[in-house]
């Protein structure tokens, strides 16, 4: 759906010869490689916390243990370990393996809330909704306009005059999902004017700017033909 701040951009008798954004193949990929990204960051997560968790079943009891033996030995005083093994034996009598066991679950739960609350939900916002709204681009009869942006949004123009090169470049993964980059060059321009990312067909989509191009020149041509025998 085309947004307000584009249709605002056209004259009165411009028309519209093709309107598009980034292709919805590219979107589906980049949401699923995302999700997966951010699921195996979880799940060696809960790999590590559910290890720790078995680690502490055997290492508190063993750490106990350890403290009270130390405590019974005849040396403590000449060793100066009674105030530290009795301030260790306090701590570690407060901790129970089933405390860790619950803090653990908790730091768990809160990292599962992050990934299906947070996380998930705004990889689908950004790129379903964000990326097709703030990447919009359109062909007229007149001129190329391409918006940029959603809550703070800025449009440049292109007019088919200016044009003098068309580039298109592709990943192999674009090259499968039939998508790419269309790069457009202008007179005077240092690089590109113009750069439509993950568009669909982009050959496809070359040809008909090139086409719209020619005819562009040639009626504005006959147009100033017309002009100057009118002037003789």
């Amino acid at each position: 759906m085309m947004s307000r701040i584009l249709k605002n951009s056209f004259g009165e008798k411009e028309k519209i010869l093709k309107y598009f954004s980034i292709c919805n193949r590219y979107i589906k990929i980049q949401i699923v490689a995302l999700l997966l990204k951010w699921l195996a960051i979880f799940l060696a997560i809960s790999a590590g916390l559910f290890f720790l968790d078995q680690a502490q079943l055997i290492a508190l009891p063993e750490s106990k243990k350890m403290v009270n033996k130390v405590q019974q030995t005849p040396y403590e005083e000449i060793l100066g370990q009674n105030n530290f093994s009795n301030n260790l034996s306090k701590y570690l009598n407060i901790i129970s393996v089933e405390d860790v066991s619950q803090w653990i679950v908790s730091i768990w739960l809160i990292l599962a809330i992050i990934f299906f609350l947070i996380i998930t939900p705004a990889i689908v916002f950004y790129n379903v909704f964000y990326l097709k709204i703030s990447n919009e681009f359109v062909f007229t009869d007149q001129r190329i306009i391409v918006k940029r942006g959603w809550l703070e949004t800025s449009v440049k123009t292109i007019y088919y005059n200016q044009i003098t090169d068309i580039g298109v470049s592709q990943s192999l993964l674009e090259r499968i999902i039939k998508s790419g980059t269309l790069s457009i060059s202008t007179a005077g321009s240092d690089g590109y004017e113009a750069i439509l990312y993950h568009v669909r067909n982009p050959y496809k989509l070359k040809k008909v700017l090139y086409d719209i191009k020619i005819n562009y020149q040639k009626k504005n041509g006959n147009n100033n033909q017309e002009e100057n025998n009118q002037q003789k």
